[in-house]
């Protein structure tokens, strides 16, 4: 499908092509280089399959550029299928703290923070001088984005550049993409937390670039935690409940205040807050989800502990052959595409007939020739 409407748009006069590798030599890293030997231009934007720019997300983006230390620009990511089952309500709520509150302030106290891979723009001549995208990690994005600060360009978050995507829906899938971040994020730390330490930057960005990649660490700490707490109940048994609510109580209240507040209030701070306390419910859910993977085969627990065992016996700049795994994202029948739940989807999206994919314009369908020449939806 993608090759046909490269196709029938270049046969209408765009510079438009389909590029594909016959190897996966550095996977998305590799793709990514790739893609730049045929790019033109000083600027290049990047999104993942399952994202859905805007039509004016360039005009949005590209002025930021006008300061020439600016090497890379962030959007924040939208949910197409937020209200699709309750792991996606709460993986929302996540990634919305995430946008909403740390992009936010490691960007306006001007600390390092990462590009996300995707729904974002690049200046090409910052990828060359950081040394271009290497696939010695699983988070070619982050790895590029700290190497690029650290050469003294920066980056720039626009919160209310907003780009709508699909949140995987089964929980294999979601411990396989946070498998890969984690392993990822733990595979930045061996191969460029040094050169931050050493570097000029303020102590102030290296804590933070510090908290930031060693962040999925804590569930390290956590299975430690679950540990000591056996001989804590063995020695504390027979203690009164009242005596046991003076002296857990305020540490469970000012844990859990703290994370509800945190994501509650991301929830107003969004772009798509319509009905936003409605979303307060899901927050212990959150809790939950965040606490259970630490015990999970395919976890941000076993994902850091394996790349942190990799200072011993993986040389730099090698990788496993096989890659990283990919996680489906609507691999449920009942999710369709062309009718999300969500308001956000762009004008141009297809809606369906029982012939397929129906263009919003001239009315074709997927199993038929567009019945206009200049149709945007070409099939």
């Amino acid at each position: 499908m993608a090759q046909a409407i490269c196709e029938k748009y270049r046969a209408l006069g765009y510079d438009i092509s389909y590029i594909h590798r016959d190897d996966r030599t550095g996977f998305k890293a590799g793709a990514l280089n790739h893609g730049l030997k045929s790019a033109k231009g000083e600027f290049v934007a990047m999104f993942d399959a399952d994202f859905l720019p805007t039509e004016d997300f360039l005009e949005n983006a590209v002025p930021h550029f006008a300061d020439d230390k600016v090497a890379f620009i962030q959007g924040c990511w939208d949910h197409l299928n937020r209200d699709f089952n309750i792991l996606t309500q709460v993986q929302a709520i996540l990634l919305d703290g995430h946008f909403v509150f740390e992009h936010t302030a490691r960007n306006r106290s001007k600390a390092f923070f990462n590009f996300s891979g995707t729904a974002g723009m690049w200046r090409v001549s910052a990828i060359e001088d950081a040394g271009g995208w290497e696939h010695d990690t699983i988070t070619e994005d982050a790895d590029l984005s700290y190497r690029a600060q650290l050469k003294g360009w920066r980056g720039v978050y626009l919160k209310d550049l907003v780009v709508p995507a699909e949140l995987p829906v089964e929980v294999n899938a979601f411990k396989s993409q946070q498998h890969r971040w984690a392993k990822g994020n733990a595979q930045v730390i061996r191969k460029l937390m040094k050169t931050i330490w050493t570097s000029k930057a303020s102590l102030h960005t290296k804590l933070e670039c510090w908290f930031h990649l060693t962040a999925n660490c804590n569930y390290m700490l956590m299975v430690a935690l679950a540990i000591i707490m056996v001989p804590c109940m063995i020695l504390r048994a027979g203690t009164p409940w009242y005596v046991l609510l003076a002296t857990d109580g305020p540490f469970f209240l000012l844990n859990a205040v703290s994370v509800g507040l945190y994501f509650g209030l991301s929830q107003r701070e969004v772009s798509n807050n319509k009905n936003w306390t409605s979303r307060l419910k899901y927050i212990p859910g959150l809790m939950s989800l965040g606490i259970r993977p630490c015990w999970k085969a395919s976890s941000p627990t076993t994902s850091s502990s394996s790349a942190l065992r990799s200072w011993v016996w993986m040389p730099r700049g090698t990788r496993p052959a096989s890659g990283p795994t990919r996680c489906p994202r609507a691999s449920s029948p009942s999710w369709n595409w062309a009718s999300p739940s969500t308001t956000s989807v762009p004008s141009w999206w297809p809606s369906t007939s029982a012939s397929g994919l129906r263009c919003p314009s001239c009315g074709c369908s997927s199993a038929a020739s567009p019945t206009s020449a200049s149709c945007p939806w070409p099939m």
